[in-house]
């Protein structure tokens, strides 16, 4: 409603119906322009909205709400995009689709990057990246973890909070490298070092050697003093010198060791 004594526009703010008054020299540029609306702020309620040249039953300026444009990061290239648009204007993938897609061919992968996406709508809740990174370390792909942290840091610039992260993820990293090296130790440990039981006695591959060449010395012994097959002589004393050069051997290597 324009009042024709002082040339007011009257209009309501839509959220609050808060009723305005403004000059009518505020909106007359709107007539030759493309965009037939202008913006203000309502007073009470703080909400942003737009007063158009078009009027309402009333005779009152229409006003409308100014629509909130939420932001999300794209799944597969991090851009941010609107949420409200499906396809990214950045690498062209349509969101639905390709979420369903990885789902069915990864499902790890998946619930990987859901949980990232839950990090990135709150970055400043520690308990959403430890949670995060503690799937990431369960999956064996806290390499993956550490590439979001890197593309959010390229994104965001030098911050301190995706550094503290990094060098979690790093020390993760250490933790289990230590772990699967101190593992290896203790397996090739316990495989070099393991003794085997027989009727209460241990031996070793070593008392085997020593065990046979005092088996070929008493029978060697025992021939010489009844010959009782004399051709085998020669057979005696060839596996009294090679089990005792063997053990001989074996004896220098468990030393060097």
């Amino acid at each position: 409603m324009i009042n024709e004594l002082t040339s007011e526009i009257l209009f309501r703010c839509p959220c609050c119906q808060k009723l305005f008054c403004t000059d009518s020299s505020d909106v007359d540029h709107l007539e030759n322009s493309s965009i037939q609306k202008t913006e203000f702020q309502c007073t009470d309620c703080t909400e942003d909205f737009y007063l158009s040249l078009e009027r309402s039953a009333t005779g009152l300026f229409q006003t409308f709400k100014r629509s909130q444009h939420e932001f999300v990061h794209c799944t597969k290239c991090n851009f941010l995009k609107n949420k409200q648009n499906d396809e990214c204007p950045s690498c062209g993938v349509i969101e639905t689709r390709y979420k369903d897609i990885v789902k069915l061919e990864n499902p790890r992968l998946f619930e990987l990057n859901q949980m990232w996406s839950s990090v990135v709508t709150d970055l400043t809740n520690d308990q959403v990246h430890q949670d995060f990174l503690n799937f990431a370390q369960s999956m064996s792909a806290l390499n993956f973890a550490a590439q979001k942290y890197l593309e959010l840091q390229k994104i965001m610039g030098p911050d301190e909070l995706t550094e503290m992260y990094l060098k979690q993820i790093e020390l993760r990293l250490e933790a289990v490298a230590n772990n699967f090296m101190s593992m290896e130790k203790d397996k090739n440990l316990g495989l070099g070092s393991a003794q085997r039981n027989f009727l209460g006695f241990e031996y070793s591959f070593r008392n085997i050697l020593l065990a046979i060449s005092f088996v070929a010395i008493f029978f060697f012994v025992l021939n010489v003093m009844k010959p009782v097959f004399p051709a085998l002589n020669g057979l005696l004393i060839a596996v009294v010198v090679l089990s005792t050069a063997l053990w001989a051997i074996s004896k220098n290597h468990t030393k060097m060791f």
